[in-house]
């Protein structure tokens, strides 16, 4: 599930796939609209007006959220005719966030939720533990999970980053709106021409960011830089359950404040420096050097 930050504008996007070649296809007709999942109160209606159609199949819109609107899931609805006149349906749950809220990789909410608490006493604490989790991660894995906002460009040095193949590998990119690939050095750049290979393929559509980039014509200078949004596509579930477990290991170390833990059955027991579910959550998603 992706995460919008409420009071910004976002870019949904629809895919249509063929039912009998499993190809992209066009829709006609095609219409958009989003509703709160909690009520099922529509927050905007229907229309086709403000839908781009980049390429085959794919379909844009740029959803305007009020600083206003309530927090919580929103259901977007896509609808159109297929070329055998069929009726063809795409849907997503988006998430509405505060700022703060993006960098997380679950919610106050689902904390709570699995500790059964209802009040709000500790919705500091709960909150303070929650962001502690999600940071631990990061560094356990070297790499965040989270997607910026906005577009940024960093600067690369191509020495030892290239392949044999010509991949140039770079930081988790989380979208390829907005993606701009320039080559040359600082402060002189001029935008890399041929088309910009992006790999693993179809990343984005799998839920994994895009790691090596390749360029249709000539070679890697020696400087090159990139302007994209950062991070992950959408926060994997491993890394949510991860984050709940660790979350919740941090949240009861109140009740072991030297690392000890005691038993009435086993009496007094250490606790390990990293719980093994989490060391097996996170495993596949840790990121080694590159040399």
């Amino acid at each position: 599930m992706s995460s919008i930050v409420r009071g910004t504008s976002a870019t949904l996007e629809s895919r249509f796939y063929s039912y009998s070649t499993s190809e992209l296809e066009d829709v006609t007709g095609l219409t958009v609209k989003v509703t709160r999942t909690s009520d099922n109160t529509v927050v905007q209606a229907a229309t086709s007006a403000g839908i781009t159609h980049p390429s085959t199949g794919t379909y844009l819109f740029a959803w305007s959220t009020d600083p206003g609107m309530q927090l919580g899931d929103y259901l977007v609805f896509w609808q159109g005719t297929d070329g055998t006149a069929t009726q063809a349906e795409y849907t997503e749950v988006v998430s509405l966030v505060d700022e703060d809220s993006t960098t997380l990789y679950a919610s106050l909410e689902q904390f709570k939720a699995i500790r059964r608490i209802t009040h709000t006493d500790d919705d500091l604490d709960l909150e303070a533990c929650l962001a502690a989790a999600c940071r631990q991660i990061d560094q356990k894995a070297g790499r965040r999970f989270y997607r910026d906002s906005a577009v940024s460009a960093r600067i690369y040095g191509t020495t030892g980053r290239v392949t044999r193949d010509g991949r140039l590998m770079v930081d988790d990119i989380g979208s390829t709106d907005g993606l701009v690939v320039e080559t040359g050095a600082d402060p002189s750049w001029s935008t890399a021409s041929g088309t910009i290979g992006k790999s693993p393929d179809n990343a984005i559509a799998r839920g994994v960011p895009i790691t090596s980039l390749t360029i249709g014509s000539g070679w890697w200078t020696s400087q090159v830089r990139i302007t994209a949004q950062w991070g992950w596509p959408a926060v994997p579930d491993d890394i949510s359950r991860a984050a709940l477990i660790l979350a919740n290991r941090l949240y009861m170390r109140k009740d072991s404040p030297q690392g000890v833990a005691g038993s009435a059955e086993w009496g007094a027991i250490r606790l390990s420096r990293w719980d093994p579910d989490v060391e097996a959550l996170i495993s596949p998603y840790t990121l080694h050097s590159f040399a």
